[in-house]
């Protein structure tokens, strides 16, 4: 954190954040910046999508509470949620990663790509022509 701290007063970083950790230690670590006078970190990177929503147990709350901006990453679960079931890509093919990430609970994902792309084909996004609808007609 003292390291942290020295890039912002030399003024090589206005704000630091953090990517990927637990709610209790964003807290641990900001309380202890607070103690010693450095600086805080003002944002979190997570890991958050439709079908990985980790973040909403805790890592919200926190944030929300102590006005912490929050940027999800792979907001589109390394193409599973852009893509119907059963579609593929080379991403969706190659990917380890993503595959380690998502192919355990494929099964039970499979629900929520499946009302993604329902509210997709309602919404008309596959047509290129977008306008805003009500999707609970």
């Amino acid at each position: 954190m003292e390291g942290l701290n020295n890039i912002v007063k030399a003024g090589k970083a206005k704000y630091i954040g953090i990517s990927n950790c637990f709610a209790w230690q964003l807290a641990k670590v900001n309380a202890l910046a607070e103690k010693e006078g450095f600086a805080k970190f003002v944002s979190i990177q997570g890991h958050y999508n439709l079908i990985f929503r980790e973040e909403e147990r805790e890592m919200a709350k926190l944030c929300a509470e102590d006005n912490i901006a929050m940027t999800p990453y792979s907001a589109l679960a390394g193409g599973r949620l852009s893509k119907a079931p059963g579609e593929t890509s080379k991403r969706l093919e190659e990917d380890s990663y993503a595959k380690f990430k998502y192919d355990a609970t494929a099964g039970q994902d499979g629900m929520i790509v499946g009302r993604v792309m329902e509210l997709v084909e309602k919404i008309g996004f596959g047509s290129r022509e977008y306008e805003l609808v009500n999707i609970d007609e």
